[in-house]
């Protein structure tokens, strides 16, 4: 001991440290690792409908035909030339459709879309000091050790292991997700990352429209070399994260056989209210290259919400406000065919939607198997959402998603009001109570012609009916292409000869209709009438009535009635039926006050179209950039790509 200090000093010292440890007990958390955690997985199905859309025969081959006929009437010379041509038209039209991504662009699509640039209003904004980011880094700690041979490195799957503590603030604040994005597992080329970079981007700006958190973690800390596969940076280890809610671990392969296009998996949570503050997210590029900003985005943010809470291991961890414990009874029940969400905001949600008060809850995915079980709301039920089990070109976040992350007790909600789900809505009890069976309506959500096409019940997509993947296997009507994406190369015969177009206004219709001259051939190999994107929009009489007007080539037709069937004038020029849809809900999707009726992907305010999540436009038909990279897009070398950090 060294002289002048005393052991009456030495004791004094151990009492006022003692009583230090001891008052920031009460104010500092413990975070442990969750070995347990399934990674959830978006997957390409063995048998996706897509690729079973075909395009109808009979119109194809007419095509053609014209095609031919006028090549022949121009010069002799140029008819090999244009016969090739025309056949390679077809069978790009077939592929472009097998591999729909939501919008590929043609001037016309970037003519209506001056807007797409615009920033965003969300309060979500990214750091712009990426060269500052060691400020995230608590450097008062540098005492601690710094060897990696003095870190726990995690093997067991006891999931109540001390491992990281933070520090809070005194007084705490609601305010958007402090989310930091660590690239340091991502050996990807520079062209790649600057793509990832501005996909999450885009991405965290969705989640903080919709959540926000109580502030309260000033440091968070992990001691453990791994969230799931990632390896956690050593900065993490020994400094830890400043002013942060979550962490995301980002990494990425190129696995053509993997089947999955992303997956996300949460590594630690908050002991005190088992809240994920941490998670490796993995991309695919594989699977992504050549898909939009939209495509892809809803892709991972679907993972992202998974993370948040979307998750069975999670549902007996929810909390009141005051912080205590919900019970598992009021928030799950096992049933039959599927497991519901008994929350009762939730329940009452459902029997508003679809008009039934029978529901005793809102149907999970049930039949798919571990990692989506359970993980996900019912296929048959919510075709549209994108916490559904399948990922596709028709998603979005409704409220009763949001309302379920508002019942975790972790996040405060604001509610979706610029996205509408028509699946299933007011159906009633009869479609609800017997799910697909029997439900084959004309414009409906079920079908019975497998592998035939139709129309998505919101007349925006033609569809293919192909059973669902879950247990019921119900035959359902899956979106496969978007009518107002415009083609890549304009087919000017297929618009004179039959009205189809696909550009922006355009719609899915049940329609034979084409011109006279070649219409009883071409009807007379129909069993019935065929599905088209047909350009038009709602509008009002002068007596207050709404209507439907559908413009042809040279041709406009008008629907007055609801679920009937009209056929063009005789001096029309053309021939054939055309069933009108049911006009009062046609119109709520393509509203008249706004342009094109918003593309049926946004809600119309004052004039204004206010665009579902990833898409942009004054039209709502611009769906972001395509991700794009040289080779794999991977290096092998390790990478020092700087972080993100959205607050």
């Amino acid at each position: 001991m060294s002289p002048g200090f005393s052991k009456f000093s030495l004791l004094s010292f151990l009492a006022i440290a003692s009583l230090i440890i001891l008052s920031s007990a009460s104010i500092d958390r413990i975070y442990h690792h969750r070995c347990e955690y399934a990674k959830h997985k978006v997957q390409l199905l063995p048998v996706h409908p897509l690729k079973k859309y075909t395009e109808d025969p009979l119109m194809a081959q007419t095509i053609r035909i014209m095609q031919e006929t006028t090549d022949n009437s121009t010069s002799s010379n140029s008819t090999q030339s244009d016969d090739t041509t025309s056949s390679n038209s077809s069978t790009n039209n077939e592929t472009s459709l097998s591999n729909e991504t939501d919008g590929s662009l043609s001037n016309e699509t970037n003519g209506t879309s001056s807007s797409n640039e615009t920033n965003d209003t969300s309060s979500s904004t990214e750091s712009s000091s990426y060269n500052n980011t060691e400020e995230l880094y608590n450097e008062t700690t540098s005492n601690e050790t710094n060897s990696d041979e003095n870190l726990t490195n995690e093997t067991s799957s006891d999931n109540s292991t001390n491992v990281t503590i933070t520090e809070n603030y005194t007084n705490s604040s609601i305010g958007p997700l402090r989310i930091f994005v660590d690239y340091s597992n991502c050996n990807v080329t520079s062209e790649v990352y600057a793509s990832i970079k501005k996909l999450f981007k885009s991405m965290i700006v969705v989640i903080n429209r919709y959540f926000q958190i109580n502030r309260t973690i000033t440091l968070l800390k992990f001691p453990y070399k791994y969230c799931t596969e990632a390896k956690v940076p050593k900065k993490h280890r020994t400094h830890g994260v400043r002013n942060a809610d979550l962490i995301l671990y980002i990494t990425a392969e190129n696995d053509p056989f993997s089947g999955a296009v992303a997956w996300a998996s949460p590594c630690f949570v908050d002991d005190e209210t088992d809240r994920p503050v941490a998670a490796q997210v993995n991309l695919n590029l594989y699977y992504i290259a050549n898909e939009t900003i939209s495509t892809i985005g809803s892709t991972i943010l679907h993972e992202l919400l998974h993370v948040l809470g979307f998750d069975p291991d999670f549902f007996s961890s929810f909390i009141y406000q005051n912080g205590s414990k919900r019970s598992i009874d009021d928030i799950y029940k096992q049933s039959e065919p599927n497991n519901l969400i008994i929350i009762p905001e939730l329940v009452e949600m459902a029997r508003a939607y679809f008009n039934c008060q029978l529901m005793e809850g809102v149907p999970l995915e049930k039949g798919m198997g571990e990692g989506s079980d359970d993980s996900h709301w019912a296929e048959e039920f919510f075709e549209q959402e994108l916490m559904g089990p399948v990922q596709g070109i028709n998603q979005i976040i409704s409220n009763f998603t949001l309302a379920f992350f508002k019942y975790t007790g972790w996040y405060d909600i604001t509610y979706n009001n610029r996205s509408v789900m028509t699946w299933g809505k007011n159906n009633g009890c009869e479609w609800t109570q017997n799910e697909c069976y029997g439900q084959t309506g004309l414009y409906g959500e079920f079908c019975s012609n497998l592998g035939g096409r139709g129309c998505t019940p919101d007349s925006r997509f033609l569809s293919v009916c192909w059973n669902s993947y879950s247990g019921t296997h119900c035959p359902m009507n899956y979106a496969a292409r978007r009518c107002s994406k415009p083609n890549v190369k304009f087919n000017k015969t297929a618009y004179e000869y039959f009205g189809f177009i696909q550009h922006s206004g355009s719609k899915c219709f049940r329609t034979d209709i084409s011109q006279t001259d070649f219409y009883d051939n071409y009807a007379s190999s129909h069993n019935d009438a065929g599905f088209k994107c047909i350009e038009a929009s709602c509008n009002v009489t002068e007596d207050g009535s709404q209507i439907i007007e559908v413009n042809f080539y040279n041709y406009t037709m008008q629907c007055n009635k609801s679920n009937v069937w009209i056929s063009p004038s005789e001096e029309s020029g053309y021939s054939g039926i055309f069933l009108c849809p049911d006009i009062k809900e046609f119109c709520e999707v393509f509203p008249q006050d706004c342009p094109k009726g918003c593309n049926g992907n946004g809600v119309c305010m004052n004039g204004t179209c206010e665009c579902y999540d990833f898409i942009k436009g004054s039209e709502c038909n611009y769906f972001g950039s395509k991700f794009t990279y040289n080779g794999t897009g991977l290096v092998n070398e390790t990478t020092s790509f700087k972080p993100q950090y959205f607050s």
